[in-house]
């Protein structure tokens, strides 16, 4: 149940940044940024506005049985009393995350998130236009929309990948892979190979997709 909820936030996640690019195309206007950045509002009134109790007691019904339906949506609602529910919650929550049984977890967990963050991919992305505009594609936009696209896919194969060699194995490969990646990508440029540069950087984008993205 895990690994489909980080896959499935993973390819999501990808779909959901695939649209502004292509966005990208027909709202190229000095306004049409304010339309886009505007949009998430959208979604949020909309579940303001409908009282969605029963899709979600069908999805915890799924996740977790029909038996615990109540008790998950119990956890969900707001404690009328705030004081208790700070003292009932306080304890459990400095016992399970700070005892010194889950030390290890705790900072393995830290540091995964802190390799995923610092391994460079938001880089890859932010400078897609720059990199792809120095191989000589003009269109930056067609650049992004390449990267995205290809960002959407690796996940597909992450789940099959995790069940035969292990997260913890393909964790320490994906970044092993950046790295080579990321050396690859400055050197093409340097050489002027416009096309190899392209491919370095769809195997960067690759990489992170099928293994820090979705496992940490």
């Amino acid at each position: 149940m895990r690994n489909t909820l980080g896959l499935g936030l993973q390819i999501f996640k990808t779909i959901g940044i695939l649209f502004p690019s292509i966005t990208f195309f027909f709202a190229n206007t000095s306004s049409g940024w304010r339309y886009l950045a505007a949009f998430p509002v959208v979604l949020g009134a909309v579940y303001l506005l409908h009282g969605r109790t029963e899709e979600a007691k069908q999805v915890i019904a799924r996740l977790y049985g029909e038996e615990h339906v109540q008790t998950a949506l119990s956890w969900l609602e707001v404690s009328k009393k705030p004081e208790a529910a700070e003292e009932g919650l306080a304890a459990p929550k400095k016992e399970s995350m700070f005892n010194t049984r889950y030390r290890m977890q705790l900072l393995g967990g830290i540091l995964l998130s802190c390799a995923q963050q610092l391994s460079g991919i938001n880089a890859v992305f932010y400078y897609s236009d720059s990199i792809f505009s120095d191989a000589g594609i003009s269109d930056s936009r067609v650049g992004t929309l390449i990267i995205d696209f290809i960002n959407i896919w690796p996940a597909f194969f992450t789940g099959v990948l995790a069940n035969r060699f292990g997260a913890c194995t393909m964790i320490l490969w994906g970044l092993a892979g950046m790295v080579a990646m990321s050396v690859g990508m400055p050197v093409a440029l340097i050489v002027d190979v416009s096309a190899l540069s392209i491919v370095f950087t769809a195997l960067y984008v690759i990489v992170s997709g099928v293994t820090l993205g979705p496992l940490v």
